[in-house]
């Protein structure tokens, strides 16, 4: 929480450093413990209500509200901090008040004396107030502890944060991670994910905290002008200038499966991975010079050969297209869910391993339970951590 203030404070110049920011606040806290202490004599029964400002104020700088917008503000915790320290305040003056007639200590002031024991309590319960002014946004501290292992290259590490929450930004931070590791395809829906397509790049809503956007562009190949309305169009426009990084036909196919649109990615799916058998190709191209033989009889052998391109073997993104046998998970899972819901279509894929999955799914699907909540918990149980799940799964 301290390291994003001061970012967003900075404006992204300057960066919190733990173990200083924690050496100087400690410092600091201490220093004015040490003030309040010489201003007011307190009874040895309430020392600690000396830490009381210190303990108020880390509250206060760990209750930071973040906006939208970008903005910080601490306006809750300052009118707390307030109500407490005029509690203090008023405390600390009827006990200075009455430190005068404290009566002598039975036990002295050792560390396991009444006296310490009445102090450790009442330390703790300054420590819970101190926990309970900070900013406990779970959601908030996953995605900061996300961002902060990516930018340190922990990858694998930054995937297994709140594994169990799938806000849109968490599914942006997981898809490049796990873009980064070569796996977008094999294990993006082993997590939550929500907000679509739009999830998959910083737009609108979805934004990094600490973590420049840049990486994610520069991991793409190119930086939008304005802010991404369609992913689809932007990851496109990225291929057609040819400047799109190879993990572009990932996010491309991804982006198709987190709208749901079979269709789309079957018709995208074609361009990245190569289903033509061998006999499919040797007749095509058996076919294409057959065509500029032909055709070279009347414009020239060249012109011919520039007429009649050869059968694309590239990606649109610029990298050789792949063998159907180098298909992760969920692409096989997507491919079999389009054979069964598409009549009408453009090709038809079949994994006999997958295929049997599938129908396993689609029993546990059909049978019936008491109630609502119990089948969509046995087929969550199941099936969590498949496309078909997350394709059925109620938005």
């Amino acid at each position: 929480m301290l390291a994003l203030a001061q970012h967003v404070w900075s404006g992204g110049e300057t960066h919190y450093n733990s173990l200083v920011g924690a050496v100087l606040i400690t410092i600091v806290l201490y220093l004015i413990h040490v003030g309040v202490n010489a201003l007011v004599r307190l009874p040895h029964r309430a020392f600690s209500l000396s830490f009381a400002p210190s303990l108020i104020l880390l509250g206060v700088l760990s209750s930071a509200t973040f906006h939208p917008d970008n903005s910080v503000s601490f306006v809750y915790s300052a009118v707390v901090a307030c109500i407490l320290l005029s509690i203090v305040a008023m405390a600390m003056k009827l006990l200075s008040d009455y430190a005068p007639c404290e009566t002598k200590l039975h036990g002295g002031t050792s560390p396991l004396s009444l006296v310490a024991w009445w102090n450790y309590a009442l330390l703790a319960v300054f420590f819970f107030v101190t926990f309970c002014m900070g900013n406990n946004d779970r959601y908030l501290h996953s995605t900061l502890s996300m961002e902060h292992r990516i930018m340190d290259g922990h990858y694998e590490s930054a995937l297994d944060v709140s594994s169990t929450d799938g806000t849109a930004s968490m599914t942006m931070l997981r898809a490049y991670a796990l873009s980064r590791q070569n796996e977008l395809g094999e294990r993006l829906f082993e997590y939550p994910v929500s907000g679509g397509s739009q999830a998959l790049v910083p737009s609108g809503n979805v934004h990094t905290m600490l973590m420049p956007d840049s990486l994610i562009w520069r991991n793409l190949g190119g930086y939008p002008r304005a802010d991404v309305k369609d992913v689809g169009q932007f990851l496109r426009k990225l291929q057609k200038q040819g400047i799109a990084r190879p993990c572009v036909d990932d996010y491309m196919l991804t982006s198709y499966l987190l709208d749901k649109d079979l269709k789309g990615f079957a018709g995208e799916i074609v361009r990245v991975y190569d289903f033509r058998t061998q006999q499919e190709k040797d007749e095509e191209l058996t076919a294409i010079m057959k065509k500029r033989k032909k055709l070279a009889r009347l414009i020239g052998e060249q012109e011919a050969n520039d007429s009649i391109p050869m059968p694309k073997t590239i990606s649109p993104s610029g990298v050789k297209m792949k063998s159907p046998d180098e298909l992760p998970k969920h692409y096989r899972e997507a491919l079999v869910l389009y054979t069964h819901l598409c009549s009408s279509r453009q090709l038809t894929y079949a994994n006999s391993a997958t295929e049997t999955d599938y129908k396993e799914f689609q029993k546990l699907m059909r049978s019936k339970r008491k109630t609502k909540a119990e089948h969509d918990n046995a087929l969550k149980t199941a099936y969590f951590g498949t496309y078909w799940w997350y394709y059925y799964k109620k938005p």
